[in-house]
């Protein structure tokens, strides 16, 4: 068993590890999408330059169904399966939201998601925390 605590590090909960990449992500979706319907939409050209963004924008609602209705997709299932877990539930759902958004951030920016949004996370966080312990620590005496 891992420590996996979906309060803490689920989209659901807004706690995602690529939060600021599925905002950017989402806003591609938005614009991007081809309404033929009141309800249906699909990304044009999907098996192109958005292959990768229309499995992420799929994946979302199943993703959605999934935690809303308990529902199980065969886009999650699939996912989890190919990542090494038994079955969905929802440290493997999660992860198969991660690989679906790091494959769609490749194929949109042609970078690695890691480096440009997961490392400035990191660095941001560890200036902060820094500043935070100078400030208790560290207090210059008043006088």
């Amino acid at each position: 068993m891992t420590d996996f605590n979906f309060r803490e590090q689920s989209y659901w909960c807004r706690k995602g590890k690529y939060e600021k990449a599925v905002e950017k992500l989402d806003d591609l979706i938005e614009d991007q999408l081809i309404y033929d319907g009141p309800w249906k939409a699909s990304m044009p050209k999907a098996s192109g330059k958005n292959y990768h963004l229309e499995r992420l924008r799929k994946a979302k609602y199943a993703y959605y169904r999934f935690h809303n209705d308990g529902d199980q997709s065969s886009i999650l299932t699939k996912g989890a399966r190919k990542l090494g877990f038994y079955c969905a539930h929802n440290e493997s759902v999660e992860a198969v939201i991660n690989s679906k958004i790091e494959a769609a951030w490749k194929e949109q920016t042609g970078q690695d998601l890691e480096r440009d949004i997961v490392e400035p996370q990191k660095l941001d966080m560890e200036r902060m925390l820094s500043e935070v312990f100078d400030k208790v620590f560290f207090k210059e005496s008043e006088v």
